[in-house]
């Protein structure tokens, strides 16, 4: 049985999808409100079981036969207690749970966040890190209780900016409006959704315990980035503010985040798997989705409406 605690967000509903489509059988956790958006997935025979991490409920039923864990539960939350209640209290609970059960390996998404905030240079797993943005200490936290305290194979896979269908193409931005932080100078470490889901299915398989980048071939400069997906679909859409303007509930967001500069080598996921990329790098990615996005007939809408 595998496990996936937060099947009910972006990446754990499509993982939940892939390996229910090779006919393994898959147990996840959600929340009270998703599980209408996980029907679909119910129906398919997914066992679904319903709770909140940061409850102290007993989880050993929830890890009962379970031979694999995905840990994708997370967010982007008000304060910094609630994202520890997450990411480090929940764990510590599940990894209580498993020391009854004879599961092998326990997958955490963690990201580049505990990286901190360089430029220039590639970030390499076997570095040490010095976080130093509050979400970063948060994750590095969980890393480390994970690596000292799991009764199974840890697999630490830090995990670039996810971009790809539904809510993360970045062309629905064209009718909209994204403002970030700076200037736009910082490294981004992406990586396609598809790759990314790939690479989830192989690491049981493929992985040893230990920390693992998984970002495309080519970081690139944020600035840029969004430059191109603009020229693409002819739109310009960007606004750059000031960071010190903006309060701390904000630099603690995904907008927070992603003023960061993350340059993540993914030469060690790529020696362990022998994957190749159907997207090695953004400016492939972003093509692809401009065809689904155009396919999709959005950009005929808009331009009716």
């Amino acid at each position: 049985m595998i496990l996936i605690i937060g099947c009910g967000g972006y990446i754990g509903s499509r993982l939940a999808a892939q390996l229910l489509d090779k006919g393994l059988p898959v147990r996840g956790f959600i929340l009270p409100h998703e599980y209408h958006a996980c029907k679909n997935l119910i129906d398919r025979g997914l066992d679904c079981r319903i709770g909140d991490l940061t409850k102290t409920e007993d989880f050993r039923e929830l890890c009962k036969n379970v031979d694999c864990i995905y840990y994708l539960a997370g967010g982007h939350f008000r304060s910094i207690q609630r994202t520890k209640e997450v990411y480090i209290d929940g764990m510590r609970r599940l990894l209580d749970a498993l020391q009854y059960e004879k599961a092998d390996c326990f997958l955490y998404a963690s990201n580049g966040a505990v990286y901190g905030n360089l430029n220039g240079t590639f970030h390499r797993e076997e570095e040490a890190v010095q976080p130093n943005h509050p979400f970063g200490l948060v994750v590095r936290e969980a890393e480390q209780l994970l690596l000292q305290e799991a009764p199974v194979r840890p697999i630490i896979l830090r995990i670039g900016e996810v971009y790809g269908s539904g809510k993360n193409n970045p062309f629905h931005y064209k009718t909209n409006h994204l403002t970030l932080l700076g200037n736009g100078q910082n490294y981004m470490s992406l990586i396609h959704e598809y790759d990314l889901l790939s690479l989830l299915v192989m690491a049981p398989n493929c992985l040893d315990s230990g920390i693992y980048n998984i970002s495309d071939n080519l970081p690139v400069i944020q600035s840029e980035f969004y430059r191109q997906v603009e020229a693409i679909c002819g739109h310009a859409f960007l606004e750059w503010v000031d960071q010190k303007e903006m309060p701390e509930r904000i630099l603690f967001s995904i907008h927070g985040l992603r003023s960061l500069s993350i340059k993540m080598s993914n030469q060690k996921i790529i020696k362990a798997t022998h994957y190749k990329f159907r997207y090695p790098n953004y400016k492939v990615g972003l093509q692809r989705l401009w065809q689904d996005y155009v396919h999709n007939d959005q950009f005929g809408k808009e331009q009716n409406n």
